[in-house]
């Protein structure tokens, strides 16, 4: 190497030296070095300085993710209409237990359902057997009465016949007696031998036919007690006739 190059080199090495220990020392280039053993440049008591980096600002936290305004869909496996299921808010499924719970009570309400039809249907045969019960007592009481034998002493006041001031092929007519004496005659007729024939005029204004007691007059209806009676039982609601 020329020795004119020797000078360049030197500094050079020097350069790259000094660099090298600012480097391990953390000291400033700015500042002066030492040469002698004295510092030029008081130092301050608090170390060596380092270079100040600038903070960087932190991100802003992210926002919670907002859900869509969109309904979810359904499952494929939707709860029935009407029961109250307990959802899973992910996956829009209900609770395993809550659906057993729910079919459990839809099966209990069928079967409370089905003992109230029954007990509807109990009610209504209950009702029908207390009615078939009255008519079987009013049968019987019938029944009872028409074997009671008949006794004049039971019957009820007579009331005495009232002409209307109508007459009619020579014959007067009177007004309903309203006693209920001539129902509960039954079939006697030996208490009235008086009375011949008589006839009846019907709510129509057409008289019936002139009937015979104990002969014709027998009356195809009967009395509240099953006992027979005769056609002169309507004296007691009927204008009437009597040839005596």
């Amino acid at each position: 190497m020329s020795s004119r190059w020797l000078p360049l080199v030197a500094v050079s090495g020097l350069a790259t030296a000094a660099i090298l220990v600012l480097s391990l020392t953390g000291g400033d280039p700015q500042e002066p070095m030492e040469v002698d053993g004295t510092d030029p440049s008081p130092r301050s008591s608090e170390g060596p300085k380092t270079a100040e980096v600038p903070a960087v600002p932190e991100p802003d936290a992210p926002a919670p993710a907002r859900l869509p305004d969109r309904p979810l869909e359904p499952s494929r496996v939707d709860p029935p209409a009407g029961e109250d299921v307990r959802w899973d808010a992910d996956r829009r499924r209900p609770d395993p237990d809550v659906r057993r719970l729910a079919a459990r009570l839809a099966e209990l309400e069928q079967r409370v359902a089905a003992l109230e039809a029954s007990l509807d249907r109990a009610k209504e045969e209950n009702e029908e057997l207390k009615a078939e019960n009255e008519e079987l007592k009013e049968e019987r009481d019938r029944l009872a009465g028409v074997d009671k034998p008949f006794d004049p002493a039971k019957l009820p006041k007579r009331n005495e016949f009232k002409t209307t001031g109508e007459v009619v092929d020579n014959l007067e007519v009177y007004y309903p007696t309203g006693d209920g004496y001539w129902p509960k005659l039954r079939l006697e007729t030996w208490l009235h031998p008086e009375i011949r024939r008589y006839r009846i005029k019907w709510f129509s204004g057409n008289w019936s036919p002139w009937f015979t007691p104990g002969v014709d007059d027998v009356d195809s209806k009967t009395n509240e007690d099953g006992t027979q009676r005769r056609i002169w039982s309507y004296f007691h609601d009927h204008e009437f006739q009597v040839d005596r």
